[in-house]
């Protein structure tokens, strides 16, 4: 018996300085949680943005985020961005 699979591969592998296009899951008092790829959550503190900078965003919109620190911890990405 010969079985042939075909299969397409998608992964997202977090990079310092990467710049991504994220959709905003929750806005809290400390930060921005975005979602990157439908794969991967990024926290934006608020502490590297003004609150100008968000003014009149909301849950649902798309913004682009750089990548600024990466952990790899028990097999996941944890991820910290800045908003460009």
């Amino acid at each position: 018996i010969i079985i042939t699979v075909k299969c397409i591969v998608s992964y997202f592998r977090p990079k310092e300085n990467m710049i991504v296009d994220a959709l905003i899951c929750a806005i809290y008092n400390d930060g921005l949680l975005v979602n990157a790829y439908d794969r991967q959550k990024i926290l934006v503190p608020f502490k590297t943005y003004e609150e100008g900078d968000i003014l009149g965003m909301k849950v649902g919109d798309t913004i682009s985020v750089k990548i600024t620190a990466v952990r790899y911890i028990d097999h996941k990405f944890s991820c910290l961005g800045v908003i460009v």
